[in-house]
């Protein structure tokens, strides 16, 4: 099926992002939405949410765990030379930040910790796991006040301090740097549609006006996609599955 033709008939209802209380007895564990299932940034290719709690949540130290699952897309760093951001050393060619955001009902956070700021002992397992294993990420969460956080998201970043830690040195070329640029646009337009039918079906009439525009702009998607997984690298691939898989979901 055409990819424009799939974003035209998208329709989305989001679930209410509200945390639950997984133990109503002792209170102390509450599981809340995931803003987004995948997580954001540079990461967001080669792992999977498989969990995610808020444990302690009335203690002194409440944490937020996750459980990752590594995914069958080769990672384009070599583990040996990886760490997080917090640590110095000449043999660490690449850093990698996990972070997390919270947020209450709008799409502002009321929360950011972006893993770029000190050492961080979970990322080499998490870097090293093979295809189909699971690791955790953990963030203390002392100084954050979680009675009105609804939802949660994952963010990575990486830093290429020496190419050396790299599987392939080669340049990136032009086309895939297009290809980047098109895929981000394609998601771009997948939330934006998310946003207008929420509109349309509030009863909101200007949503039609809106939607004409978005049909030109599906075209012009649908033009750049179209036969496109053959240009694309594994990464790119994987990326737009994900976005496509975000439209079926929805339908």
């Amino acid at each position: 099926m055409p990819i424009f033709l799939g974003i035209l008939g998208l329709c989305v209802v989001f679930t209410s992002c509200g945390g639950s209380k997984k133990d109503s007895s002792t209170e102390t564990t509450l599981v809340f939405e995931l803003k987004q299932k995948t997580i954001a940034g540079e990461l967001g290719d080669y792992f999977e949410i498989a969990k995610h709690e808020i444990v302690d949540a009335n203690g002194s130290f409440p944490k937020l765990v996750v459980t990752l699952k590594r995914n069958d897309v080769e990672l384009p760093y070599i583990s040996e030379y990886i760490d997080s951001y917090g640590v110095s050393s000449d043999q660490v060619y690449i850093k990698i930040g996990l972070g997390i955001e919270l947020y209450e009902d709008s799409d502002i956070p009321i929360y950011i910790y972006k893993g770029t700021t000190y050492s961080d002992n979970e990322i080499q397992p998490l870097m090293k796991l093979n295809a189909g294993e699971f690791g955790t990420k953990t963030w203390y969460l002392s100084d954050v006040d979680l009675k009105n956080c609804k939802s949660i998201k994952l963010t990575s970043s990486v830093e290429v301090v020496d190419k050396r830690g790299l599987k392939t040195t080669k340049s990136t070329n032009n086309k895939s740097n297009n290809w980047d640029s098109v895929l981000d646009e394609y998601e771009k337009f997948v939330d934006q549609y998310i946003k207008l039918y929420k509109k349309a079906q509030s009863g909101d009439m200007s949503a039609l006006t809106e939607y004409v525009s978005m049909l030109e702009k599906a075209e012009s998607l649908q033009n750049k996609l179209e036969n496109s997984k053959s240009d694309l690298t594994p990464a790119q691939v994987t990326r737009l599955n994900k976005i496509i898989s975000k439209m079926t979901q929805a339908l």
